[in-house]
């Protein structure tokens, strides 16, 4: 059985429309101190909710610039820009989760990697992160 790679995956979801990926948040024009929103407060004060918002906004990217690629070095390189900086935090993530949100988000995306990528390597921070908040929480 041939070994899937997450490029390969995020390659082939990159034909889903781009209206479906939430691309604008990973290249807003607006500069960082515009945005007065909550959920932009929120993930100033949750670190895990910022970067699972960052990696999200990685993998659209790659995504959307990834249409129609072949080329796996272009693709290499394009990874190394968008989604895999974030994702090796997220792997590398040691602390809990400071707010229900972010940990709600954390095992949000527990779920799409199980359903995508079973031996994820960022599983194992992200339910630690999110069992840690809600215990704390009890």
């Amino acid at each position: 059985m041939p070994k899937i790679s997450r490029r390969s995956v995020m390659g082939g979801i990159a034909a889903i429309p781009a209206a479906l990926a939430p691309a604008a948040a990973f290249a807003s024009s607006e500069g960082p101190d515009i945005d007065p929103s909550p959920r932009r407060a929120a993930t100033e004060l949750d670190p895990l909710l910022g970067l699972i918002e960052r990696y999200r906004a990685g993998c659209a990217a790659y995504q959307c610039g990834s249409r129609g690629n072949r080329d796996d070095e272009a693709l290499d390189a394009l990874a190394d820009v968008t989604y895999f900086p974030p994702m090796r935090d997220i792997e590398e993530w040691t602390r809990p989760a400071v707010s229900r949100e972010g940990a709600s988000a954390a095992l949000r995306l527990v779920l799409t990697e199980i359903g995508d990528f079973p031996p994820s390597g960022m599983l194992p921070p992200l339910l630690n992160a999110a069992l840690a908040y809600l215990e704390a929480e009890a």
